[in-house]
C-alpha cells in the first residue's frame, strides 16, 4: 500500500488530541490514531526509505524509530504538565 496523504480524520484526531490531551482520552481513541495517523506515517516512511538510504546508507528507516509519540510522556521528566511550551 502506498502513501496517499493524510485524511481529514487524521487532522481531526490531532486537533481533538490537542484539546483533550490526557491518557484516558488517548487510550479510548487509540484505534483512530493507529488507523488515520500512525499507519499513514508508516506508509510514508516506507515509501521514502529507499531514497533516504540512497542519500545516507546508515540512516534509520524503521518507522517505529522515526515516528514521534502523539502524547507527551511525563513519566521521566521533572515537569509533569502536559503542555511542553
Amino acid at each position: 500500500m502506498s502513501f496517499n496523504g493524510f485524511s481529514s480524520e487524521a487532522l481531526k484526531f490531532l486537533l481533538e488530541n490537542r484539546f483533550n490531551n490526557s491518557k484516558e482520552w488517548y487510550d479510548s481513541h487509540k484505534a483512530i490514531y493507529k488507523q488515520y495517523v500512525y499507519n499513514p506515517f508508516v506508509q510514508l516512511v516506507e515509501e521514502l526509505a529507499p531514497t533516504m538510504l540512497e542519500i545516507d546508507s546508515q540512516i534509520i528507516t524503521v518507522p517505529s524509530k522515526l515516528i514521534s509519540r502523539v502524547r507527551r510522556d511525563t513519566r521521566f521528566t521533572k515537569d509533569k504538565s502536559l503542555c511542553s511550551y
